[in-house]
């Protein structure tokens, strides 16, 4: 049977960029090998900008802290939707991710200042907004197989500066695992 062209690319993909997914209460996360150049068990990418406070940030930075167990980047949009609702979920687990040790980054994907601003008309949120208005960061990390740049990834990032999580589809066991007790 001939597929179309699209559930042919889907195929492909499935086929190049080999994901698992976990059970969780109702939904499931999807656990990547790889999104663009970061793949679980080898060094983190380079990633460093401006914060939306105005702040020079890189990940060196960040894990030379001593309280730092895990870093946890979450690149995201304010267009998309699973987005939001990682960042809800963050959000309402900040205590826990703080006693674990856990430092999170948002990484806002290819939008501009203002609009970011936007997305946080009810207060800032408890952690830095790192900036990447021209989406450099799909290639060094969001990419997958199809050369998209393909939103909500959250990249979990130990001490050392290896990637040991990289979650894209954000499932009801989401925080367990940005926490690291999946």
């Amino acid at each position: 049977m001939i597929l179309p062209r699209a559930t042919a690319l889907l195929v492909l993909v499935v086929m190049t960029w080999p994901a698992t997914t976990v059970q969780g209460a109702g939904e499931e996360s999807e656990l990547l090998e790889r999104a663009g150049s970061a793949a679980v068990g080898e060094a983190a990418p380079w990633l460093s900008g401006w914060t939306l406070d105005g702040a020079v940030w890189n990940t060196r930075m960040a894990l030379e802290r001593p309280e730092v167990s895990r870093l946890a980047l979450v690149f995201w949009a304010s267009w998309c939707v699973p987005c939001r609702t990682g960042i809800a979920r963050l959000r309402d687990a900040q205590d826990t991710l703080d006693d674990d040790g856990v430092s999170v980054i948002l990484v806002n994907v290819g939008e501009r200042e203002a609009q970011v601003r936007g997305f946080f008309d009810d207060g800032p949120p408890p952690w830095p907004v790192l900036l990447d208005p021209h989406g450099r960061t799909c290639e060094t990390w969001i990419e997958r197989g199809s050369g998209d740049c393909t939103l909500p990834l959250t990249a979990i990032v130990v001490p050392d500066g290896t990637v040991v999580s990289l979650i894209g589809a954000e499932g009801a066991d989401y925080v367990d695992r940005v926490a690291g007790a999946k």
